[in-house]
């Protein structure tokens, strides 16, 4: 995991325009789901909208803001608990390969960018590969609480995806 703190304003060798910091911090984690990748994808993927909440312990609230089935460039709107604030956010499908890779963005006062790739494991298993970037406002004394919650989110979300794909749910 790499943590890195950013101020606001230009490199113009001028002091910042903005004291309100960007924590960026980026979590990878390796999962394998006893569950062909047929099953993991359309877990986490096809049925996205809801499936994501019962995975990830932060959201309140996820709607699917355009109709349909779940593509490339379906919108979400998605109220989230962040650092103890309710945050209302976008989230949108930025890619999808079927059973093999799903990504999206997310969009408010938190920003993250997050993938999740599907490779065939031991017989009918799945090896999730997650990569999540995220960046949160906030002052540089608060970067090792973020780095702490957002390392404690993804580690709990893989494993209830793991846990919850291999009931069949």
């Amino acid at each position: 995991m790499r943590l890195a703190l950013v101020l606001g304003g230009g490199d113009t060798g001028a002091l910042p325009q903005s004291k309100e910091a960007i924590v960026k911090v980026e979590v990878q984690k390796r999962t394998e789901i006893a569950k062909p990748p047929a099953e993991v994808y359309r877990f986490i993927a096809t049925e996205h909208g809801r499936n994501h909440p019962r995975w990830d312990s932060g959201a309140v609230e996820m709607t699917q803001l355009d109709p349909g089935p779940v593509v490339v460039g379906t919108r979400f709107d998605y109220k989230r608990k962040v650092l103890g604030r309710i945050e209302e956010l976008e989230l949108v499908v930025t890619e999808m390969e079927p059973d093999r890779k799903l990504a999206f963005r997310i969009e408010g006062p938190m920003r993250a960018r997050v993938s999740y790739t599907l490779e065939p494991g031991a017989p009918s298993s799945t090896v999730v590969h997650f990569i999540g970037l995220f960046e949160v406002p906030g002052p540089q004394l608060l970067a090792s609480l973020v780095k702490i919650a957002v390392n404690r989110d993804a580690r709990g979300s893989q494993g209830r995806i793991k846990q919850l794909v291999e009931a069949g749910a």
